[in-house]
Parts: structure tokens; C-alpha cells; sequence
């Protein structure tokens, strides 16, 4: 069966269960079933022998025995040195029959192969490949990593960790290298279509949009029409409205498909829908949560699940959240926050203890200790490591934003924030978080909604950070970047007021009179934004003249 696979560079998808046994590995009848959806299997049903096994190795499921790992890896089209399967099969973990899971095995080979490069050197190579470091981000890319002791870091760990880094940007033109050192295959269809897709600014795009969109545009695709009874299947329940709401949102494709990665890549961040109660294990493992059978029970018993048996979609992924990341003994939190630049006096501590949602083993899940730590707001935050701090409390802020964040801060001479005080610049800085509902509200307010729905370049392109959070101010500051949409002067107040322009009567006036507003009484919004910055640098000029006039007479 073996010899079959080797020369073979099509597979028939009824095939599948015999050939992949041959290779070793061991599925269950639930797991197989997820795989086969997950295969680009085409209309003939069959698979390209490349795409199975990239479609194998990137699912989260499946065992191996340990004391066949050879062949498994030579099967699986993996090199791997003789002289390190031994130190493979001593790092896996193993159950009582000998096996292992696949997704474990192929973390650690990933972990034991790749040239090592030297620490000093990593900027260049970042360069070589396209990706531009500031100084401070290259200082926190340098902190993640495990540096050796002689000075040198595997690339297949540097290269893990800046997939995962906030920071950096990239010339638009260096992508599709940056791609191949990643070991991302992409056709030319889906490179194409990721390159359409990305906010390009200046011809540079930023790293973490990219890495956050990448695996998006690869894989199966769906027919725009059948993406409701899709979700339907997994567990997801839309409504007509919602379902054009989050078309809307994604990017089709010429051919009127969206990929399945992209569409279930929407869903954790979409405003809407129902979950079946009786599917809420199948609909956390398709949106990628992995959650152990005692986290599944936590998070069970903390979902609403309502009198036909459904919980939202939003509240189902808020506490998958919470229940996610890890646990940490009650007696441990002080010293954990303090290690992330949270610091809590005896007492604080306690009172802080008294709200968490610790279980019988007075454990608490970590992401829920830093959504306590909010709530709490007591204690102070060392400012060395101000940027860890708001890190952990998901405030994944771009560099800009954490300079003019810095600049506003009350430090004290022991160089700490009061972390209430830090909380308010932060929300001062990036506005209140949003959800879909209150989108469609402001936009609503300040006159752009219709407007929008003829260019949906902002709707799919919301200034989302990696935990999908949506800011006010940052909404606004991407609405302020859009060209050739165009405002009702009827909303001009509103919209004024919602960009942060506090307009005297009189000033409104003025702006009003200064704009060119066409026949249907609409002006675009750039030209709004730069009139009503020329009047703010008017009022304060006038502010400075009248000082200067009151003291000299």
C-alpha cells in the first residue's frame, strides 16, 4: 500500500483510511470523518498525495506508535537524522499502549531539526528575507526567544516565534519569499488572493496582518451559498441578517467562494449566531480552541445555555477564552503577575482572590486571572515591563500607539503606574471596545453606513488586533484613511463629535460653509477631516494670541 502512495501523485479519498494506516498512523472514526472535511478532495474525489499529507499534518488529531517512528517520519516525507530519533522518542510523551499524538510528534521533530544561526546575526536574516524590525521591536523578538548558552537559536524557533509576533512590516514584494521561508505552498490562485486581500500601506505590509490572514487563504473553499447550512452542520445556527452581515465581512472570491479557513477565522470575532449545546465540543475544535475534558466541563458549567438548548456563538467563544491558557494555583498569582509587571501588595492580593473564578483545587485559569486583574484594577505596574503587563491583559498595542500611551502616564519616583490610572490612558488612547451591533449603530450616527456597503474595503478590513477586539478610536482612525467615501452634511455634527472634534457653533458654521458639497448634499470625508484639523489649528493660534495680548496689555 505504501509503494502505492510513493508513485502515485493522486489518491482516491476512499483509499484514504487504508493509506494512512499504512503510513502509521492511527485515527478514530470521529477524527477520520473530520480530516476527510478538511481535505481539498475534488469533484472526482480525489486528493493530490501532497495536499493529504500537508492536510495530515496540520490536524489535530491522530496516533502514532512511538517504536515505529522511523518509518512513520519516512512515510510522512520527513527527514529526520538517525543520531536524533533517539532523543525524539525520549521527549514524547506516551501513553500505556506505546502511542503518542501525531500533532506532538511533529512539534517536536519541528523543534529538533533546522540549522542553528547566531542571536547577533537574526536581524539580518529577518532582513534577508524581507522583514523589517524597529530597534524595539527587534529588543522583544530577542527576549522571546531561547537563546543557548553559546549564543545561538534554532531558526525553526526564531521563525515559530515571529509568526506569532506582534510587530514589523514587510515590502509588498517580498512576500511571497517570506511565504517560502515559512514553509507556507500556496498556489498562485491563493497567493494572488492574499495579495488582493491585504491593507498595503506605503507598499509595506505589517507582519502580523499578514501571518493573521495567511492561513486563511489556503485550503478548501465553500460556495458563498452554502456557508449557512456549512456552519449548520458543525453546530452554527445564522439567521438570514446575520449570514449577509458576515459575507460581508469576508473576502469572496472571483469565483464566488470563500476559503473554509477564512470563514471559521470570522467566526471567532463575529457578532452573532447560536451554537447547538449538544455541539459545543465540534464547534470550539473547527474554531481551533484545544480544550482538556476537565476545561470543557469548566466551561460548560459556566455558559448560559438557553431554553432551546443554544448559547451565542459571542459568549461561547468569550469563555472558551477564559477557560483556555493554562491554570495556576491561587497561592501562585502574586508572583505570576509580578513576573508580567503587575505588582500587588498581601492585601490586594487577597481581595483580588475573593473575586476569581477559582476551582475545588483553588486553581484559576490564567486568562481568567488577568480578566480579574481588570476587573480589579487595584495595584501598581513596574514600567520596565509595562508592555508585558498590558500583553497579558490582551492590549496588543502597535508602537505608535504605545509611545503616545508612555508619554500620558502619571510614574511615580519608583518608576510604577497605579494600574487604574494605566487602564484609563489605555481606554482613553484606544476608545471603547465594540461589537457588530454597535458597528452598525456608529456608522449609522455619523452618516457612513450606506456609504460603506458600496465599498466594503473598511468592513473587511477592520482594524482588528490578534485577539479580535475592536476599538472605537482605532475604528474611526481607519474610517479617517478611506478615500473617495463621502459624508451626508446632515451627520456632519455627529460625525465631528465621533472623530474627536469638540466644534464651538460658530466653528460649525464656518466648516460648513468651507466645504464643497455636491448636488446631493454629500462631501468627502477627507476633505472633512483636513477642513476641521485647519480650524483646530486656527482656535489654538487664536488661544496663543490672546495669551500673549492679556500679558503685555
Amino acid at each position: 500500500m505504501m509503494q502505492l502512495l510513493v508513485i502515485r501523485e493522486r489518491i482516491n479519498i476512499k483509499d484514504l483510511k487504508n493509506i494512512l494506516e499504512g503510513i502509521g498512523i492511527e485515527f478514530t472514526p470521529h477524527e477520520y470523518v473530520e480530516l476527510v472535511k478538511s481535505l481539498h478532495v475534488d469533484d472526482d474525489g480525489s486528493i493530490y498525495e501532497n495536499r493529504l499529507l500537508d492536510g495530515v499534518k496540520s490536524f489535530n488529531g491522530g496516533k502514532v506508535d512511538v517504536s515505529n517512528l522511523e518509518n512513520i517520519l519516512e512515510n510522512m516525507k520527513i527527514k529526520f537524522p538517525d543520531k536524533k530519533l533517539k532523543d525524539l522518542s525520549q521527549n514524547l510523551p506516551v501513553d500505556a499502549s506505546g502511542m503518542t499524538d501525531l500533532h506532538k510528534l511533529l512539534k517536536e521533530v519541528k523543534k529538533l531539526t533546522g540549522e542553528k544561526v547566531e542571536a547577533k546575526d537574526i536581524r539580518k536574516i529577518l532582513s534577508n528575507m524581507g522583514i523589517e524590525l524597529t530597534n524595539r521591536e527587534m529588543w522583544e523578538l530577542l527576549k522571546m526567544l531561547p537563546v543557548a548558552d553559546n549564543g545561538k537559536v534554532e531558526k525553526n524557533e526564531l521563525l515559530g516565534h515571529i509568526q506569532a509576533f506582534p510587530g514589523g512590516k514587510f515590502h509588498v514584494s517580498k512576500m511571497e519569499t517570506i511565504l517560502e521561508n515559512m514553509g507556507y505552498e500556496l498556489e498562485n490562485e491563493e497567493v494572488e488572493d492574499l495579495r488582493r486581500h491585504l491593507p498595503v500601506d506605503d507598499e509595506k505590509v505589517k507582519l502580523k496582518t499578514f501571518m493573521e490572514n495567511v492561513e486563511s487563504f489556503r485550503g478548501i473553499k465553500i460556495n458563498a451559498d452554502e456557508v449557512g447550512d456549512v456552519l449548520k452542520n458543525i453546530g452554527i445556527e445564522l439567521t438570514p441578517k446575520e449570514r449577509w452581515k458576515l459575507l460581508k465581512s469576508l473576502p469572496i472570491t472571483s469565483d464566488g467562494k470563500v476559503y473554509r479557513n477564512r470563514l471559521l477565522h470570522g467566526l471567532k470575532t463575529f457578532q452573532g449566531g447560536k451554537v447547538l449545546g449538544s455541539k459545543l465540543e465540534a464547534v470550539l475544535t473547527n474554531l481551533s480552541f484545544e480544550l482538556e475534558n476537565k476545561e470543557m466541563k469548566d466551561l460548560q458549567n459556566h455558559l448560559k445555555i438557553d431554553n432551546n438548548g443554544k448559547v451565542s456563538l459571542n459568549s461561547l467563544i468569550s469563555t472558551a477564552n477564559l477557560f483556555s491558557g493554562g491554570k495556576i494555583n491561587a497561592r501562585d498569582t502574586q508572583l505570576y503577575l509580578k513576573n508580567v509587571g503587575i505588582e500587588l501588595t498581601n492585601k490586594e492580593n487577597e481581595e483580588l482572590l475573593n473575586i476569581l473564578p477559582l476551582d475545588d483545587n483553588k486553581m484559576v485559569y490564567k486568562n481568567g486571572l488577568m480578566d480579574g486583574v481588570k476587573t480589579y484594577r487595584g495595584g501598581k505596574v513596574n514600567i520596565n515591563k509595562i508592555d508585558d503587563a498590558l500583553k497579558n491583559m490582551g492590549f496588543l498595542l502597535e508602537e505608535e500607539e504605545f509611545e503616545e500611551l508612555c508619554s500620558h502616564l502619571p510614574i511615580n519616583d519608583e518608576r510604577r503606574v497605579k494600574l487604574d490610572k494605566l487602564l484609563d490612558e489605555v481606554h482613553e488612547l484606544l476608545g471603547e471596545e465594540i461589537n457588530y451591533d454597535d458597528l452598525e449603530n456608529i456608522l449609522k450616527d455619523i452618516g457612513l453606513r450606506a456609504e460603506l456597503k458600496k465599498n466594503s474595503s473598511l468592513m473587511k478590513n477592520l482594524p482588528l488586533d490578534a485577539t479580535g477586539k475592536l476599538y472605537k478610536h482605532r475604528l474611526m482612525k481607519s474610517i479617517n484613511t478611506l478615500k473617495g467615501v463621502k459624508l451626508d452634511v446632515n451627520k456632519l455634527d455627529s460625525f465631528m463629535e465621533n472623530m474627536d472634534f469638540r466644534l464651538e457653533e460658530d466653528e460649525c458654521k464656518d466648516l460648513l460653509n468651507n466645504l464643497p458639497v455636491d448636488d446631493e448634499g454629500k462631501v468627502e470625508v477627507s476633505v472633512v477631516m483636513d477642513e476641521g484639523a485647519l480650524l483646530q489649528v486656527k482656535r489654538s493660534t487664536l488661544v496663543t494670541w490672546k495669551f500673549f495680548w492679556k500679558i503685555w496689555g
